[in-house]
């Protein structure tokens, strides 16, 4: 392992978790027993829900089933490819580690030249950890393999390299091809072993195979969605083909043992295969606005390019739109992320528009979070730096956080406030949130040996309200109630207060 001791692996058992889509028996774990046992599995079981899916003893693992999907998702499932292995974005979805490794229940252990069996996610952490080097190719693949460095020429300034986000592994046996070159080569099997690690150069596109992947989510984020296929889609198999991050490929090798069906793969791809010749083009040439500062911007900015340039081809086009633009399909990679799933709570970056609207838009511009939560701050990446959880306001519906209140009636017509609750763990009541308040009252609640404070904005003509609680239950965490949607900046002495609540802020579900 180099640099790399073998405690810092054992440690990465906390902040990584398996992924593994399915449709059978999970025997193949036996094989991968030795390596995966001290992690975490989340399984992802696809097709008819009523089937009971095998799982050796011994592992700690999640199974979710479609059932389960559509339970904690909501009118948002759909967003879920169904009858495909891009079923697995939902371990994506839900995992709360740091890093991802997903691999398919046809891939075994694969063997070195040597007979040696080959510890890929060992590999694959190996490569995460050490850094890309995406903007100057090195000839002697990885520079930082033991006994390799950067070749003569290689300029000092670049060699510390960048962060690296994707861990692309390869296999041996049955190759990964597309339909057409199955059929023409139907005994062809992969035997080159190649010792090589190497960085995808910047800008090149790749087919990327995700049934030997790992991940870093922190840098990833909402990009390592594989978009709708399978059931009810005109095209399958395209799900984890195209990556443009700092990504390294070669080792590890798995062993490809399952041959898919080369006729049944044909009807799936297709549609790709032509579809690709325009579909390559539009990524190379995208750009996207300067505005678009964060991930949710160019999210729903690639989304209206998608419908706008590639919609002409073909009607999924303007589909695949959707849960970009329409359900801002977007998870934040964080320790505390969605610890409330019981409650069928869906982590979203969508605000309503305005706090007048009788029912919530949500095609609302995930800018509009900062109407409500202005000291969320954004890294390069568009990611947020805090340990935070925000789930999507949709009124009165499944597990809402947002509650719709009547307001009062203006032209004879009922207003609709929009209503926000936190839990902070904190030794204060009064929270520094960016804003000043004015306390114009003060009850004694029911069951409660602590009084709810009430506050208004002080700024003109802002209407929001605040309530402030102690938890009788806990008495380290305060309730803060928001009533409204400030129109205006906050207070600019506040940021170093506010910054110390998002470190610990958790959504309560009022």
């Amino acid at each position: 392992m180099g640099s790399l001791k073998m405690a810092q692996l054992r440690d990465l058992k906390d902040e990584l978790d398996i992924v593994i889509p399915t449709i059978r028996n999970l025997d193949f774990l036996e094989m991968w027993r030795p390596f995966f046992q001290p992690y975490h599995l989340i399984i992802v079981q696809d097709g008819d829900p009523s089937n009971t899916i095998g799982v050796p003893e011994g592992f700690d693992y999640e199974l979710y089933n479609r059932n389960d999907v559509n339970r904690i998702l909501g009118p948002k499932a759909s967003c879920i490819s169904f009858k495909d292995s891009a079923c697995r974005c939902f371990g994506f979805l839900v995992s709360k580690k740091k890093y991802i490794f997903t691999i398919d229940d046809d891939c075994f252990v694969a063997k070195e030249p040597s007979g040696k069996e080959i510890n890929a996610l060992e590999q694959h952490i190996r490569n995460l950890l050490t850094p890309s080097t995406p903007l100057f190719f090195n000839t002697l693949y990885d520079p930082f393999a033991n006994g390799s460095d950067f070749v003569r020429g290689y300029p000092f300034s670049l060699r510390e390299g960048l962060p690296t986000a994707i861990s692309h592994g390869l296999w041996l046996n049955i190759p990964d091809y597309d339909a057409l070159t199955q059929l023409v080569k139907p005994r062809e099997r992969n035997t080159r072993y190649v010792d090589a690690v190497m960085t995808v150069p910047k800008g090149t596109l790749f087919p990327m195979c995700g049934m030997n992947l790992a991940f870093d989510r922190e840098l990833i984020g909402p990009a390592m969605y594989f978009g709708l296929m399978g059931d009810g889609q005109p095209i399958g198999r395209y799900d984890d083909m195209w990556a443009g991050w700092c990504a390294k490929t070669g080792l590890p090798y798995i062993w490809h043992s399952k041959a898919s069906n080369p006729f049944v793969n044909l009807k799936k791809e297709y549609k790709g295969i032509y579809w690709q010749e325009d579909i390559i083009p539009f990524f190379q040439s995208i750009a996207l606005r300067e505005e678009c500062t964060s991930v949710q911007d160019c999210y729903i900015e690639l989304a209206n390019k998608v419908k706008e340039r590639l919609g002409p081809i073909d009607p999924y086009f303007e589909k695949l739109g959707m849960p970009c633009n329409v359900l801002n399909f977007v998870y934040v990679p964080t320790r505390v992320f969605f610890t409330e799933m019981e409650h069928n709570q869906i982590l979203f970056l969508a605000l309503p528009k305005s706090s007048d609207s009788a029912s919530p838009n949500l095609s609302s511009n995930p800018s509009n979070i900062s109407q409500v939560f202005p000291r969320f701050h954004f890294d390069s990446a568009g990611l947020m730096k805090k340990e935070a959880k925000i789930y999507q306001h949709c009124g009165t519906s499944y597990g809402s956080v947002d509650k719709m209140k009547p307001g009062k009636k203006e032209g004879g017509k009922e207003t609709k406030k929009h209503k926000y609750a936190f839990q902070t763990r904190s030794q204060v009541d009064i929270l520094d949130d960016g804003y000043r308040w004015r306390k114009y009252g003060q009850k004694t609640v029911k069951n409660s040996k602590f009084p709810r404070s009430y506050y208004r904005c002080t700024h003109q003509g802002c209407i929001v309200k605040k309530q402030v609680q102690r938890l009788s239950k806990d008495e380290e965490i305060v309730v803060t109630t928001y009533e409204g949607i400030h129109s205006h900046p906050t207070d600019e002495t506040s940021a170093e207060n506010f910054d110390q609540i998002l470190r610990h802020l958790q959504t309560y579900n009022a």
